[in-house]
């Protein structure tokens, strides 16, 4: 998947800087509406992109592609109105030069002022190097004659040549996630991890004894849980079941985006090849990085970002245990100063995408903005989305997050996090209550650290964010 982004960044920025992105035209059939999450309605599709015409795809007359509703919170929050799809054509089909497939992703980020959340996740997973990391196309959408907005065009997370390529007999690949809602699924005895397997493939009335490659996806979870919860932890054999790379990667990129997913989980994926080690990728859904609070929205129905970058975001006990691990940390420390060039290059990644997305993006938030997330009340009225001034929230964000985050890994500071645990269990709903407990571990402050935690780190690399210091005051 990596090389195949390469050629499909290439000829996505070739010949310059774009006025417009490529646009995706969907027609329905009969001009069906596409209302559901579950039922398919067939479709033509068509691509075109002025820049790159060798990318240009004509629609496919007989109707035979498909498309539906995809994603847990735009479809299940009847405030979000700009809706993410699913798209599976009759045979695999290239897009962006990227290797064919039947499964394609319309990501709508109908929560994000600035669009680059996930984009900038991805870019993190590129140079990091991570095995299996999805690619980024930024379309303009029409559904039927009717303008959608801007969505990034992506692969589906599944098995197969170009996305998760592993081993379909003897490997597998499952989602955690605390809404639970899709078969074959089971929960493990320590953690309560909520695990539901994407390959191999289960029918709806899984039962256990059914599918032998389901009981060892089953073993294998409930295997590592008992190692990480094991008094012995961490001489429990934990090491030797998981890939420590990707886990550190992973979870890095998650630290530095503040994606709160990890605490819940939600959209966590991990796979095992055949013969392989327990792994985690692909990176995916960070509407809930960069600051954005549930909380506030919760209170005042308005989407808040870029809150606290000198905090750390809570994670579920399974992934902060990994944290506990002095030769995990040692490790995880080591990944940050060792990456740390390319995490501190981001902005200017920020900053072209930004410059491509500018006009394209004023016409998304024209239709959508605050049309997507109602306020609960109406003490304060809607307020239009600046598209400029979001990149550079974004920016002063992300300049301050590393900063922080710097001065604890650069530092030798403590690498734990805060920890939340699941409190109850509702009885026959998927909701899991969090609170939060006492850990006996560093409970970090609102500002940031003191520069002279770390004086030669943060001094030798103060030139990066030497405009911070108007910023923070």
């Amino acid at each position: 998947m990596i090389c195949l982004f390469t050629v499909a960044w290439l000829l996505f920025f070739a010949g310059g800087a774009l006025a417009a992105v490529p646009v995706v035209t969907v027609n329905t059939l009969d001009s069906v509406p596409v209302a559901s999450r579950e039922e398919y309605v067939f479709m033509s599709f068509a691509l075109t992109d002025s820049a790159n015409p060798r990318n240009n795809i004509a629609a496919n007359a007989d109707m035979a592609g498909r498309i539906r509703g995809r994603g847990n919170n735009s479809w299940r929050d009847f405030r979000a109105n700009k809706k993410s799809y699913r798209v599976k054509f009759k045979s695999k089909t290239s897009l962006f030069g990227l290797e064919a497939a039947k499964d394609w992703v319309l990501l709508a980020q109908h929560r994000d002022e600035t669009l680059l959340y996930n984009a900038v996740a991805f870019e993190l997973g590129r140079r990091f190097g991570l095995p299996f990391n999805h690619s980024f196309n930024f379309v303009d959408l029409y559904i039927n004659g009717e303008y959608r907005g801007i969505y990034l065009l992506t692969e589906h997370n599944q098995v197969g040549s170009g996305r998760v390529a592993i081993e379909r007999k003897g490997g597998w690949f499952a989602e955690l996630d605390e809404y639970y809602d899709k078969e074959p699924r089971f929960r493990t005895g320590n953690y309560g991890l909520p695990v539901m397997i994407k390959s191999p493939k289960g029918g709806k009335a899984w039962q256990e004894g059914e599918n032998p490659a389901h009981i060892q996806v089953k073993s294998d979870f409930n295997a590592l849980a008992d190692a990480l919860a094991s008094p012995d932890f961490p001489e429990s054999g934990y090491r030797e079941m998981v890939d420590i790379g990707t886990f550190i990667d992973f979870l890095l990129i998650n630290e530095l985006a503040a994606n709160t997913d990890l605490s819940h989980p939600r959209s966590v994926f991990l796979y095992k090849d055949r013969g392989g080690l327990i792994s985690m990728g692909p990176l995916w859904d960070f509407d809930s990085g960069y600051g954005w609070s549930y909380r506030n929205w919760m209170e005042s129905g308005f989407n808040d970002h870029f809150n606290h970058p000198e905090r750390r975001p809570p994670v579920h006990p399974f992934f902060g245990r990994f944290y506990e691990d002095p030769a995990f940390a040692a490790a995880y420390r080591e990944r940050w100063n060792g990456m740390y060039d390319t995490i501190a290059s981001i902005p200017a990644f920020i900053d072209e995408m930004a410059g491509r997305l500018s006009g394209p993006a004023e016409r998304n938030f024209d239709r959508w903005w605050y049309k997507t997330y109602a306020p609960f009340t109406d003490t304060r009225p809607a307020q239009p989305n600046v598209f400029g001034d979001a990149v550079v929230r974004l920016k002063n964000w992300y300049a301050a997050r590393v900063y922080y985050l710097n001065a604890l890994f650069g530092g030798g500071g403590d690498i734990v996090p805060e920890i939340k645990v699941p409190l109850v269990q509702s009885g026959g709903t998927n909701e899991v209550y969090l609170q939060a407990l006492p850990q006996g571990k560093t409970v970090f402050a609102d500002t940031l650290p003191a520069v002279a935690a770390a004086p030669e780190v943060v001094r030798k690399r103060r030139g990066f964010f030497g405009f911070l210091a108007f910023w923070r005051r």
